[in-house]
C-alpha cells in the first residue's frame, strides 16, 4: 500500500491524501465528495473495499466515479496523475491503514438507487 500526499497547505492533509494498493487501485477521500458516514454506508451496501486512515474513509476511485458522476472527470484525472508518479515523487510510503471488506448486499450503486427510488 502506497500513501500519496499532495504538497500544499490550502486543504487539510487528509483531503490531499490518496492511497494506491498493490494491484494499482487508487483510493480517494470520501469526504471530498460527500458526507463520509453516508459514503461508508453506501460502500458497505455495495461490498466495496474501504481504507480507514486518521479517522477518514477512502474509497476506490472507480466506485467514487460511478457514485458521483459529475466528479468523474476530475477523479479520472487524479487517478491518471497518480499512475504517473513513482514512490519518492510525493510524500509516499507504506502506511498502517486498515483495509476492510464491509458486508453488504452486493448491489451496484445504480441498482441500490433504483431500489431506493421504488420505495
Amino acid at each position: 500500500m502506497r500513501q500519496i500526499v499532495i504538497e500544499g497547505k490550502r486543504l487539510a492533509k487528509w483531503l490531499r491524501t490518496a492511497f494506491e494498493d498493490d494491484c494499482g487501485v487508487v483510493f480517494l477521500p470520501c469526504g471530498a465528495f460527500d458526507n463520509e458516514l453516508k459514503a461508508m454506508l453506501c460502500l458497505g451496501y455495495d461490498v466495496a473495499p474501504v481504507i480507514q486512515h486518521d479517522g477518514h474513509i477512502y474509497a476506490p476511485a472507480s466506485w467514487l466515479a460511478q457514485e458521483y458522476p459529475r466528479h468523474a472527470e476530475a477523479i479520472h484525472t487524479i487517478v491518471a496523475r497518480i499512475a504517473q508518479t513513482k514512490p519518492g515523487d510525493c510524500e509516499a510510503g507504506n502506511v498502517d491503514a486498515r483495509a476492510s471488506q464491509p458486508s453488504g448486499a452486493g448491489q451496484t450503486g445504480a441498482s441500490r438507487k433504483a431500489n431506493v427510488e421504488k420505495k
